[in-house]
């Protein structure tokens, strides 16, 4: 490296003081990134390549390296690939992974232990944070074939106090092999029927006794089955290393055989020199009696082709055997594929498992497969006899073969079918099926009664050649409407967001449906236990107060656009102005003001109809008493009217609660209560709830004179629908 003055030089290369420039910009803007994402960023700004077009990303590096050493730039910390051997760096943890208070007990009060397959995103998550956190190897992304578990138990209380992975074998290890005793083709043949237990994790806290060994031999009765309903694999044997700082005690009380030790090797450089590792122990576990035996076994079919000629009783145990494993292993590889091919595909494939076998492989396959033995034959004969063609050109049977369409059996059929189902454009405007239901039975027997004769199930298929499919009713037509609604929808969004640019509160309000309270039926449907289904009263004619009034729950919502949060009053009388304005006033003194506290102004948006309507008198002197309580200014914006459903409280809060709650009984003003407190969204909606006990009588008549002394200033646009409530010490 040589220096002169503000260039330096590197590697072959002069960089000038722009371009040191350049690498420090790109060192502190970009602070996030790695060693080796710095270096290939500073590469790419300067297009430093190598001839073949490749970055030079290593002198980069070796380049930032040493600018940090002398103190020009300041490069984040080394790092490596997953979390160092031995390295007591701990990694950030959720609630889940957090240390728990000591765990000592016996095993027999910790009982039942369970061992859980990680299948969900949070399960995994949870598996990797802990093996992560507290395996001196860390967690690292298995090569091929894999399964994980996370050990619980259910006492005192349901906790996770373990991790298991279950991973490929090793490639070869010597004291394994040398255990097995097994030839190159045995290895070849059945290596996959070895399966490493590459972690196994007690949680630090739990000091239980014999636990690990419980863990292990659950874990030798449990997992082949899913490994096998995973990969079509049955395992014979495990294997697992320990370090040489444990002694494997938990292994050797669970029975499993210590057969030596190894250094193991790393990927091996370009020089084929491999990375060596302290030595460990090597211990195995035998899942099924003679299973060194079975491993040891070369392949099947030289066996068979010897045996096949003799008599069943000449065939001796091992053959026997064998033969038995092969049915097994063409069965379950059938099962795994005729689902993904057509039939010629399957014809095929049993007529060339068939030749491979070799003599007998056509009865095997045919009792395997569970299929006729002149389906493999025809087989047998394609596979050999069929030249290599286009695959868009292979016919799946023989030109002419298989059932004729239903259109050759019956010519016309589907233009009879089309005259019944659309009898306006296609068919007889009297047809008999105008004012009835179409449906496949009664179309089947009106066309039989034409001389079709068809099942219901014919007619199914037919209809979707036909490209007819069941349809609903759909809600589009929404009759008369105002000329200057999407004016004031536009007037709305307009002025909400004037609000919510200046840090005032936008609130959508509105009353949703009233629900009688008991134990009734609520639509919707819940996840219960097999075979227990909520019972609710057949009729829900309502309870009723001594007075003889229905008891019912009136939810009146204020919904705050800008922070996604919600208030609900749950009232137990009417659905009046004073109501809603009442439950307006709690949401301002609970949420509004601690919110806001330097806001002087709301905008209320609300239906044009109902407690909270336009013209509803109660509506703007009830907002005058609370202006005058509060010193806020209410800007109020009516939706037109027939326009409902675009009020923002509707779609992001009231559907929110009525999906809560459904198939629950709302047995009783606290449960309306919780559902409603206990919504939440992946957005963070939150939502506080009340009981509203308050009396809020009916009839009541606001004069002229009431009315008149609201302090109300009208908007140009729409005066009716768009008005602001001053405090009654502010001039209009």
């Amino acid at each position: 490296m040589e220096a002169e003055g503000s260039e330096l030089t590197f590697k072959g290369r002069e960089f000038g003081s722009d371009e040191l420039e350049v690498i420090r910009d790109v060192v502190v803007t970009f602070r996030r990134l790695s060693r080796q994402e710095l270096a290939n960023t500073v590469c790419e700004l300067l297009d430093w390549r190598r001839p073949n077009g490749g970055l030079k990303t290593s002198e980069a590096r070796e380049l930032l390296e040493m600018l940090d050493a002398s103190g020009q730039i300041e490069l984040p910390a080394a790092s490596s690939r997953g979390r160092p051997r031995g390295s007591k760096t701990k990694i950030p943890l959720t609630t889940a992974g957090q240390e728990q208070t000591e765990l000592r007990a016996q095993l027999r009060a910790v009982e039942p232990v369970k061992l859980c397959l990680v299948e969900t995103a949070e399960q995994r998550r949870q598996w990797r944070e802990l093996v992560e956190r507290y395996h001196p190897e860390g967690c690292s992304v298995p090569v091929g074939a894999h399964l994980r578990y996370l050990v619980e138990i259910c006492c005192p209380s349901p906790q996770i106090v373990g991790c298991l992975q279950l991973s490929s074998p090793a490639w070869k290890m010597k004291a394994r092999d040398k255990f097995i005793g097994w030839s190159a083709e045995g290895h070849r043949s059945n290596l996959q029927k070895v399966v490493n237990n590459s972690r196994f994790l007690l949680m630090p806290w739990v000091h239980v006794e014999h636990l690990a060994s419980r863990v292990l031999g659950q874990m030798a009765r449990q997992f082949p089955g899913d490994w096998e309903r995973a990969y079509g694999i049955r395992p014979l044997l495990l294997e697992t290393v320990v370090s040489a700082e444990h002694e494997g005690t938990c292994y050797r009380a669970a029975n499993w055989k210590e057969v030596g030790q190894t250094t193991g090797r790393g990927r091996m450089d370009r020089k084929h020199r491999g990375a060596q590792h302290a030595r460990q122990q090597v211990f195995v576990y035998a899942l099924e009696k003679e299973a060194r035996q079975r491993l040891c076994a070369e392949a099947v079919v030289p066996a068979i082709e010897e045996k096949m000629s003799e008599e069943p009783e000449d065939r001796s145990a091992d053959c026997r055997e064998l033969l038995e494993e092969r049915r097994r292993d063409i069965g379950k590889r059938y099962e795994l594929l005729k689902g993904q091919l057509d039939e010629r595909g399957r014809r095929c494939w049993l007529g060339a498992e068939a030749l491979a076998l070799g003599r007998g492989g056509l009865t095997l396959v045919a009792e395997a497969c569970a299929v006729s033995l002149m389906t493999v034959k025809a087989g047998m004969s394609e596979v050999q006899s069929i030249p290599s063609v286009d695959k868009g050109k292979t016919r799946i049977r023989r030109k002419g073969g298989g059932r004729k369409p239903i259109e050759q059996q019956l010519p016309g059929i589907k233009e009879e079918l089309e005259k019944l189902v659309d009898p306006y454009t296609r068919g007889d405007p009297e047809s008999p099926l105008r004012w009835t239901s179409k449906s496949q039975d009664r179309l089947a027997e009106e066309l039989t009664a034409r001389g079709f004769a068809v099942s219901a199930v014919t007619v199914g298929k037919l209809l979707l050649e036909l490209d007819y499919r069941l349809k609903a009713n759909r809600k589009t037509r929404e009759g008369k409407q105002h000329p200057d609604r999407d004016a004031q929808f536009q007037y709305i969004a307009q002025k909400s967001r004037e609000f919510l640019d200046a840090g005032d509160p936008v609130i959508s309000v509105d009353t949703k449906k009233k629900e009688k309270i008991g134990n009734y039926k609520n639509g919707g449907r819940e996840y219960e236990p097999k075979g227990h289904v909520e019972e609710v009263d057949t009729h829900d004619f309502g309870q009723r107060d001594d007075e003889g009034r229905v008891i019912k729950g009136i939810p009146y919502g204020v919904y705050d656009l800008g922070r996604n949060e919600g208030w609900v009053s749950v009232g137990a009388d009417h659905d009046t102005a004073p109501f809603a304005v009442s439950t307006i006033g709690q949401w301002w003194e609970t949420m509004g003001q601690p919110a806001y506290p330097n806001s002087g102004r709301v905008l209320i948006t609300a239906d044009s109809g109902g407690s909270n309507g336009s013209r509803v008198r109660a509506w703007k002197t009830e907002l005058q008493r609370l202006a005058d309580a509060t010193g806020l200014e209410f800007h109020v914006s009516h939706f037109p009217p027939g326009t409902s459903k675009w009020n923002k409280i509707e779609h992001r809060m009231f559907s929110q609660i009525t999906m809560n709650w459904r198939g629950r009984p709302l047995t009783s003003y606290e449960t309306i209560i919780n559902l409603i407190a206990n919504t939440k969204t992946k957005t963070g909606l939150r939502i506080e709830a009340v009981l509203d006990t308050s009396s809020y009588p009916t009839g009541i008549k606001i004069t002229d004179k009431q009315l008149g002394a609201v302090n109300i200033e009208r908007d140009d646009f729409h005066p009716n629908w768009n008005y602001t409530i001053l405090p009654s010490s502010l001039e209009k």
